[in-house]
């Protein structure tokens, strides 16, 4: 079983963090996290010329390079678009419209449900991992472009089940309460702690990334990018005080599958 995660922070030893599982991998630490955003905001702000408070799209499935994207497009004092990648590639046409965003990051797949829906507005469609994709992370690094606490953080679209995508606006503020409420009140989270990105990084699940940012965490993302319960199970029997954000019918599947799953790890 592989699993793709992000250690808590640089300079950790190895002997800090639970035992590694056979198969699982070392993607970024949290100083690689923080050059690859620099970089990344360098990109968007001198090639791209965006200006402070423009939308950045994300048309991506669960991936590490999430975290780079979120923090390099805040880094540059940007507002982030996640869209569920699940969506239709008119739906996320729509979203590009009705945000404004320029820029558009998508998986590979993905770039191409959205290419013949792409509105006028949109002048970058940039697919994740491609050469153009990589080379954003060799512009020089810039400087952390100051925000106010009600500038917009994130534009968070709802599913869109009784009419169009509806985008809720985040501010900084609001990230930033919600994620130390969290952290401090609903699941209380020291360095090391967990956090299981099964469902979408684009909405539920990505909201819990702040916090465990905050507090020195650990991003699990599973190599399948998705909920599979069996290895949902062996996550859960490898990290101690790991959480998860998960929908019932998600809950129902973990009951139900046959898989060994020691729920004494589990913490939220």
């Amino acid at each position: 079983m592989n699993l793709a995660l992000w250690l808590q922070r640089a300079g950790l030893s190895h002997g800090s963090m639970p035992a590694a599982a056979s198969g699982t991998r070392l993607v970024m630490t949290y100083s690689q996290l923080a050059m690859r955003a620099a970089r990344l905001a360098g990109a968007l702000s001198d090639r791209f010329k965006l200006e402070p408070g423009e939308r950045v799209a994300i048309a991506a499935k669960n991936m590490p390079d999430y975290l780079a994207l979120l923090y390099g497009i805040w880094h540059a004092g940007l507002a982030a678009v996640p869209a569920n990648a699940k969506l239709h590639g008119a739906e996320l046409g729509y979203i590009l419209e009705q945000s404004g965003a320029r820029v558009c990051f998508a998986s590979k797949g993905i770039d191409t449900d959205i290419a013949p829906h792409a509105p006028k507005t949109l002048q970058h469609l940039i697919t994740i991992g491609s050469a153009d994709y990589e080379a954003l992370f060799t512009a020089d690094a810039i400087d952390v472009v100051p925000r106010d606490g009600d500038d917009l953080a994130w534009l968070f679209y709802t599913s869109g089940t009784t009419g169009r995508p509806k985008g809720a606006m985040l501010t900084h503020r609001n990230l930033n309460w919600a994620s130390h409420a969290y952290a401090t009140e609903v699941d209380p989270t020291s360095p090391g702690d967990a956090i299981l990105h099964a469902a979408p990084m684009s909405h539920g699940s990505g909201i819990y990334i702040m916090p465990h940012v905050a507090r020195l965490g650990v991003q699990v993302i599973p190599e399948s990018g998705g909920f599979e319960p069996d290895e949902i199970a062996t996550l859960f029997n490898h990290w101690p005080r790991m959480s998860m954000f998960a929908a019932p019918t998600m809950i129902k599947r973990m009951v139900a599958s046959p898989a060994d799953c020691n729920a004494a790890n589990i913490r939220t």
